[in-house]
């Protein structure tokens, strides 16, 4: 992000509601007061300014705080939603702790997986780099449960507070 400011994204585009709009005329088929942007094939809206191609949620940031973080979290894990309510700077680690559970996962539950061996479900996270094993459940949902909790305790504010 150093080859862009942000002075130029503030003249360039006009934001409202964790939208952009654009500022200026980028291009004949673009108008004052056009929405920027264009939704890309993981679902984060991203626009072509200054020949490259930013993420909104990138210029948004700048927009309010100077400078682009290395990793930005959609809080509520909207990536459409852009408002800078919902943005904040995190490591890699704490954006991967306000994640949904796989796509693949038996259980539906984040931190909780089907252990075959003991028939159960069992609850397992990672904090700091140390995974903690908290055992193994017949009731999925006693173990979503205990997940959701360990999650609270382990990941704080950046805890994914879904299943």
């Amino acid at each position: 992000m150093a080859d862009i400011t942000q002075e130029e994204v503030k003249q360039a585009f006009n934001y409202a509601d964790g939208a952009l709009t654009w500022a200026i005329r980028p291009a004949n088929c673009v108008h004052i007061g056009d929405k920027a942007g264009f939704l890309d094939n993981q679902g984060y809206l991203r626009v072509r300014f200054k020949g490259k191609l930013w993420s909104v949620h990138q210029l948004v940031y700048l927009m309010f705080h100077g400078f682009v973080p290395e990793m930005i979290d959609h809080i509520d894990q909207d990536k459409t939603n852009n408002s800078i309510e919902n943005l904040r700077s995190v490591t890699r680690a704490q954006n991967r702790y306000n994640c949904k559970a796989r796509r693949n996962s038996v259980s539906g539950v984040k931190n909780v997986h089907w252990h075959k061996p003991s028939g159960k479900y069992a609850v397992k996270i990672k904090a700091n780099g140390i995974t903690h094993h908290l055992g193994a459940f017949a009731d999925l949902e006693f173990a979503e449960l205990l997940a959701v909790e360990a999650r609270d305790k382990f990941h704080k504010q950046y805890a994914y507070l879904g299943a």
